[in-house]
């Protein structure tokens, strides 16, 4: 989501109304984004945990030149349940 007050400061920049920052403006009282920037003024959501998921997709891989394989990952083996439980 866009800052909705953006779109105005843009218009005001592009009108000629935005007056630059002294040249004596000292770091600390500047603001904590640059005004202008679109990637400064947009909101983002959150990813959730699985967005960042990663997938196994083959445990072999093979050309006619090479061939790579690796045994199934132990977080991939399902674990061993006790079948006289119930």
């Amino acid at each position: 989501t866009i800052d909705p007050d953006y779109e105005e400061r843009m218009q005001k920049f592009a009108d000629g109304e935005v007056q630059a920052e002294p040249e004596d403006l000292r770091a600390e009282d500047r603001p904590d984004y640059d005004p202008i920037c679109l990637g400064c003024n947009v909101t983002k959501r959150n990813a959730s945990a699985s967005h960042f998921m990663l997938h196994l997709h083959c445990l072999k891989y093979e050309t006619s030149k090479w061939s790579f394989s690796t045994r199934l990952p132990e977080w991939a083996i399902e674990p061993k349940t006790n079948s006289s439980r119930i």
